[in-house]
């Protein structure tokens, strides 16, 4: 070791280089790898594409039941339609020289090459890419199923169906792709282009205001501080979550819809086959939007008042209780399982949480943020008992609680301002009367 200098590294190294390129000459110059071309390129690039997609589902079903894990087709849900985008787009460049990347695919390929970036990287910085990161709902899906059912789940489901989705989603440009030669760029491509843009920038400010409040809530959990406003309540409801419970869901389904758009420029027909994936993609959706909800509001019990105003998914001007219904769920969430409305009669008991499910998320897929719970979180203050869908008191039972509450509130504040004197008899004046009012009487003692 000691007489081997730097020249004779440099000739090993370009003899194995030169050996290599050697080998790959003579394996490009075969039949078998000839027809491996003629099979990825020059063929039918969807039969090609399948199998991609066939590769990797038995990769990724092998990859889960090796670690348990099974987030490995989300770990390329944002890689794999980009992949398939330029596969479609540079098929006739590869198959023939003298043939020029058609302007729709080349425009569809671009488009979602920034949209993979960005989703890619927002997964990143949640920390999706670490090995052992799984989705916090397929340890939930796990705990409800006999073990056996939920590795043929695996099987048939995360792996099969959801890489086929991902290829499926991308039909519409193998659509374009079959009518390259015969439909130039139209109209429609160019609205076509501009809702894909704008649905990526709603996306990516969704996904930016959902990081920013989860940063900054979990600095004041880790920082001791009390947390107060929005951070009280735990989930986002201001930005584009004020008029969406789910502006970057809505916006990730209206983005594929609009990519469709391009089939519709392309064949020149409204409805086609290459909308089966964009159909399929909205479905898986709403089922994962439901569990979502459900977590949620498992999760954080005021959850329940902003769906009572807020949409779901589609973007609209908040309402308020009276136009939803108060204490009764909104119309997009009666379906929900598990958000089911209290029993008429039975009282809603406030300062007592339900049972958060493990790394149930708040009102977005958060499964990157530790429990406010156990990271030491300041409890959300305490408000009035609220019987929710029970029949109305008479005006007896209204007195009696009245009174009830007055003297409450004069026993809380006393106990509290240490006296029946001086500015604590003020507040239990103030107090009785916000009682009388019906508003919250402690709130009001501490000038909330």
């Amino acid at each position: 070791m000691a007489g081997l200098g730097w020249r004779d590294v440099q000739a090993t190294v370009g003899s194995g280089i030169s050996e290599f390129y050697q080998s790959l000459h003579h394996v490009e110059n075969s039949h078998q790898f000839n027809k491996v071309l003629d099979e990825l390129f020059r063929g039918d690039p969807l039969v090609s594409a399948f199998g991609v997609s066939l590769l990797v589902s038995l990769v990724t079903w092998a990859l889960g039941i090796a670690t348990n894990k099974h987030s490995w087709v989300d770990k390329l849900w944002s890689i794999l339609p980009v992949y398939y985008l330029w596969h479609f787009a540079v098929s006739s460049k590869v198959s023939s020289a003298s043939q020029e990347i058609h302007p729709r695919l080349l425009l569809m390929a671009v488009l979602q090459t920034v949209w993979g970036a960005r989703l890619t990287y927002n997964f990143a910085r949640k920390g999706g890419y670490r090995w052992t990161e799984e989705d916090y709902r397929w340890p939930i899906v796990r705990s409800q199923v006999p073990r056996v059912l939920f590795e043929v789940f695996a099987l048939v489901f995360i792996a099969f169906i959801q890489n086929v989705l991902l290829l499926a989603i991308t039909a519409p440009a193998y659509v374009a792709w079959q009518r390259r030669a015969q439909a130039p760029l139209n109209w429609l491509d160019a609205v076509a282009g501009l809702l894909v843009a704008g649905f990526i920038l709603m996306e990516g400010i969704a996904d930016q205001q959902q990081w920013e409040f989860q940063t900054a809530k979990h600095a004041k959990i880790r920082a001791g501080k009390r947390l107060t406003g929005e951070y009280a309540k735990g989930f986002l409801t201001t930005g584009l979550f004020r008029y969406s419970r789910h502006p970057n869901f809505f916006a990730e389904q209206a983005l594929w819809w609009s990519l469709y758009l391009f089939s519709v420029a392309a064949s020149g027909k409204w409805i086609n086959w290459s909308m089966a994936g964009v159909v399929g993609l909205t479905a898986l959706f709403q089922g994962s939007t439901r569990l979502t909800e459900q977590l949620t509001a498992q999760k954080y019990p005021k959850y329940r008042d902003y769906q009572q105003t807020t949409y779901c998914l589609f973007p609209w001007w908040p309402l308020s209780p009276q136009k939803r219904g108060r204490g009764r769920p909104a119309k997009d969430d009666a379906a929900s399982p598990g958000v089911a409305p209290p029993t008429p009669g039975t009282p809603r008991r406030r300062g007592r949480k339900p049972a958060a499910a493990p790394g149930s998320p708040d009102n977005e897929e958060a499964d990157w943020e530790p429990s406010a719970a156990a990271a030491g979180a300041a409890p959300q203050e305490e408000e009035d008992q609220e019987e929710v869908g029970a029949p109305a008191p008479t005006a007896a039972a209204s007195r009696r609680s009245s009174r009830r509450r007055v003297a409450a509130a004069e026993q809380g504040f006393d106990s509290e301002g240490g006296g029946g004197g001086g500015a604590g008899s003020r507040g239990s004046r103030r107090s009785a009367r916000a009682a009388s009012a019906g508003a919250s009487p402690r709130r009001r003692a501490r000038g909330e």
